[in-house]
């Protein structure tokens, strides 16, 4: 399918929220939520929780539309750890919806492992884990070609613009514990490797008290 089209034809973040008032459990509207969590996956529409539970709840009453075997699933679980801090609290309200043999299966048992570590502050474990869903995805499709969900979330996972979201949220965690955050819990907890590379990531965020401490501090040091 041509991509521009595909896009052009998906649902917008309004027409979305509005199937959600009016249409809730009908399943006339899978397709379109189903298209709205790619989106969601390529940053070109605003992430729903609502509507990525919707489409759980509506793959229970009707599981002859789940087409895609555990992908579909598998992304919306990664969209909610994406929401850290608040990951923890999506994902356990989405984990009553899943199967536990779905949840105990890759890569969805990867992405529940990656949510508890950051709960826990794990952040070095946690980037390590990371970083090995994209080949943990493809070796459990390797007996079959990879799905578009599969594909979907190896771009989201390995993307720049989803590393940048999730150390700007572990950043911001880390301004509640300190006031200056030493280099070494930095570059361990935003996963960098240098000085140079936390200064190039604190340049791209909004000019804030917290961001501009850290930096000159590190200079520094």
């Amino acid at each position: 399918m041509d991509t521009s089209e595909a896009s052009s034809s998906s649902p917008t973040h309004d027409e979305i929220l509005s199937l959600l008032v009016h249409r809730t459990y009908d399943p006339n509207i899978v397709v379109q939520l189903e298209q709205y969590l790619s989106c969601q996956l390529q940053n070109t529409q605003p992430y729903v929780l609502d509507a990525n539970r919707t489409l759980l709840k509506l793959y229970q009453f009707f599981p002859h539309l789940r087409k895609d075997g555990d992908g579909v699933v598998s992304n919306i679980l990664f969209l909610s750890l994406l929401q850290f801090p608040d990951s923890a609290e999506h994902i356990g309200s989405l984990r009553c919806l899943i199967p536990e043999r779905v949840q105990s299966k890759e890569p969805c048992a990867t992405i529940v492992r990656c949510a508890e570590l950051l709960d826990n502050c794990q952040l070095a474990e946690f980037w390590t884990t990371y970083h090995t869903l994209p080949s943990v995805i493809s070796e459990t499709a390797s007996a079959e070609s990879l799905t578009v969900s599969n594909n979907l979330l190896i771009e989201a996972a390995s993307s720049p613009i989803t590393l940048h979201q999730l150390r700007t949220s572990i950043l911001a965690l880390l301004s509640y514990t300190y006031r200056v955050a030493p280099l070494s819990v930095l570059l361990t907890s935003l996963d960098l490797a240098s000085a140079d590379a936390v200064g190039e990531f604190l340049k791209t965020l909004e000019k804030e008290e917290k961001g501009e401490v850290c930096f000159e501090r590190m200079e520094n040091d």
